[in-house]
């Protein structure tokens, strides 16, 4: 299912990174999906090795990711920092919207 970038969290943002790290890769119920969004030690190399600034906020977080694409990669979110930075992230890579699998998502919700 597509859904907006920007709004992704928990196992769904994890498969968006994944996916913008290796575009060829394929979701079958046995891939291992590091928590890229979890995970400050996995976080933190994908914020140094991609230049990815996070600071926080009176609300939040805002990541931005300082290169030239195509897509606005500026994010702010009220969750986490590693959230933010992954959806920057991803939002750099894939652009506003992105394909996640089903079952990485929950009903009325864009979370696994």
């Amino acid at each position: 299912m597509k859904v907006n970038t920007r709004e992704i969290t928990g196992k769904a943002l994890d498969w968006a990174v994944t996916r913008s790290l290796n575009p060829r890769v394929e979701y079958t119920p046995t891939t291992y999906i590091l928590e890229y969004s979890t995970d400050k030690t996995v976080a933190n190399v994908i914020i140094s090795t991609f230049g990815i600034l996070v600071k926080q906020t009176s609300t939040g977080w805002i990541a931005i990711r300082d290169c030239p694409t195509s897509y606005d990669s500026t994010v702010d979110s009220e969750l986490t920092r590693e959230i933010a930075a992954m959806q920057c992230f991803a939002l750099s890579r894939m652009g506003e919207t992105v394909d996640i699998p089903d079952n990485l998502l929950i009903s009325k919700g864009i979370e696994c």
